[in-house]
């Protein structure tokens, strides 16, 4: 019997299908959209790597596609022959976005695959290092950074700069007026070559570091030295001097220069000059002069002009000195550097990453590590702690109090004009009779519970930094014991082959060796004969 026709059951057929129908266009258009995101998962400028690398024939470097992601092209060259490294420095030639470069060789220590690797190329090292690598590495990096005038960080660290190609670099690094980081240590760079570079980077008014560490640097650069300084110090008063004519309220400042000159020859000519530079300035922040020629003469000059004309200098790192320096001399210059610690917190409390920079720069340069923490992490007690009586009676035996960044901000030295001062003291002062009998109990706790807190973030920062020494020793040591046993490998090649080139040849010659056997094989086959014979002896009586 036919089932009788129902509109209900029509309409409840016709939604079921419907709704399929809808479920399936949901599906489709989520399966499009999540590989449309696939597709949008790398940047242009990863794309464009990627596409070279396949059109190449060349594997990616990791570190280089996550880097490309940031807008940076961060590349270590101890691992590339001749093609990878021409291949890479030509996607580098062509790159106008990056707003970070950083090329650096001797970085990578040599492990058995990248051993491997150089011996199946036919080459012993990378081949930045050779005078051909390295100028095409100069001139790529150089023809980028000449194509991007927004380029904040420009890196070349352990690569030679021949004399020729300085010209290129002066040209690249004056047209990048938005620098904030130059570095190019280990290079071959010479006096003539900052005295090319040194006006260029002088006119950088956004400059924050300058590292020249291990640049063959004499007292001939001394006045380049010095112009760097000076005209430093020019652009950044010009620029407050331009702002206050166009009616504009000036940024405060504070000094935030930090050169490194470490591992070069300088001395004490170099010393007095650049303290002449330093008549007055106002800009520059720390000097790292560790591994240098200075003198007790040349220290006396620094302690001298830091003395009389120089407030700001924070920092003059002297770890490494080739000449003796007086203990009296150094205590000295400590004392009077350590009343200048706020400008260097000044920068701390400015970001998470700016003090994190600061204190790994800090302890590079050979700073002690009691004085990296206080600076970066830790305070001393000051306006705020000695407003608070109760408080301050129980904390007297911490000699710090921990302080975060944004704590930190208005209690070390603020900047801020005088007339916004005024009005913050007074308003503090007429906030305080009114509250002052309702928050000395609050005080009375926060002041404990910031004492136990600040008690045991020293202990734990004290210990990460006694891990972080142990672990930089064990480093060391396995680093060593590595080199050793490469060392003991060769020498056990070495005598290997010369016990083989040695070994005396044989008495025999080829042929007598040749009919030695044959006559083996002729005895072998007779003896088998025989053993045959007398089997077929032993079966003949059997058999009759």
């Amino acid at each position: 019997m036919a089932t009788p026709f129902s509109i209900d059951a029509y309409k409840r057929k016709q939604n079921v299908l419907a709704a399929k129908a809808q479920k399936r266009r949901v599906s489709a258009s989520s399966s499009q959209a999540a590989s449309s995101r696939s597709k949008e998962r790398y940047t242009p400028d990863q794309r464009r790597y990627l596409n070279g690398c396949v059109e190449k024939h060349a594997d990616p470097d990791p570190r280089l596609l996550t880097a490309l992601r940031e807008a940076r092209f961060a590349l270590k060259l101890d691992r590339f022959g001749e093609g990878e490294l021409a291949f890479n420095m030509g996607f580098l030639q062509k790159t106008k976005t990056c707003t970070h470069i950083s090329l650096s060789l001797g970085s990578v220590t040599i492990n058995r695959d990248l051993r491997t690797k150089f011996d199946r190329l036919g080459i012993k090292r990378a081949h930045a290092y050779e005078s051909e690598g390295a100028s095409l590495v100069v001139k790529s990096a150089s023809a980028s950074a000449y194509k991007t005038p927004d380029l904040v960080r420009f890196h070349l660290i352990g690569l030679k700069i021949s004399p020729e190609l300085v010209p290129l670099l002066s040209k690249a690094l004056f047209h990048c007026h938005q620098l904030e980081d130059v570095s190019l240590n280990g290079s071959n760079l010479g006096d003539e070559g900052l005295e090319a570079i040194a006006i260029a980077l002088g006119k950088c008014p956004k400059l924050h570091l300058i590292s020249l560490a291990g640049c063959s640097l004499t007292d001939k650069a001394k006045e380049h030295i010095a112009k760097i300084i000076t005209l430093h110090g020019v652009i950044k008063d010009e620029g407050i001097w331009s702002s206050s004519l166009r009616g504009e309220v000036a940024t405060p400042s504070s000094p935030d220069l930090l050169i490194n000159l470490a591992r070069n020859n300088l001395g004490d000519e170099t010393a007095e000059v650049v303290c002449d530079a330093l008549h007055n300035d106002k800009w520059v922040l720390g000097l790292n002069l560790g591994g240098n020629h200075v003198s007790q003469r040349g220290m006396e000059v620094f302690i001298h002009t830091l003395t009389k004309s120089n407030q700001t200098l924070a920092v003059l790192a002297l770890a490494g000195m080739k000449d003796p320096v007086g203990t009296s001399t150094l205590a000295t210059l400590d004392s009077m550097l350590h009343g200048r610690n706020r400008y260097l917190q000044q920068v701390a409390t400015e970001s998470r990453e700016k003090r994190m920079a600061l204190g790994g720069l800090l302890l590079e340069w050979g700073v002690d590590k009691d004085k990296v923490v206080e600076i970066c992490y830790l305070e001393s007690p000051g306006k705020g702690a000695a407003a608070r009586s109760v408080g301050t009676a129980r904390t007297a035996s911490n000699r710090f109090t921990l302080a975060s960044p944004k704590g930190r901000a208005d209690s070390v030295y603020p900047r801020s004009t005088a007339s916004h001062n005024n009005e913050a003291r007074a308003s503090s002062a007429s906030s305080s009779k009114g509250n002052n009998n309702n928050s000395e109990g609050e005080d009375e706790d926060d002041d404990e519970l910031a004492a136990s807190t600040a008690a045991s973030h020293v202990k734990t920062i004290e210990y990460l930094i006694e891990r972080l020494s142990s672990l930089e020793a064990e480093r060391r040591k396995t680093q060593e014991y590595v080199s050793k046993v490469e060392t003991e490998n060769r020498q056990l090649r070495a005598e290997l082959e010369a016990r083989t080139k040695a070994t005396a040849a044989p008495d025999i010659s080829p042929i007598e060796a040749q009919i030695i056997a044959q006559l083996e094989t002729s005895i072998s086959s007779l003896a088998e004969q025989v053993e045959f014979m007398e089997h077929e002896k032993q079966l003949q009586p059997s058999s009759t």
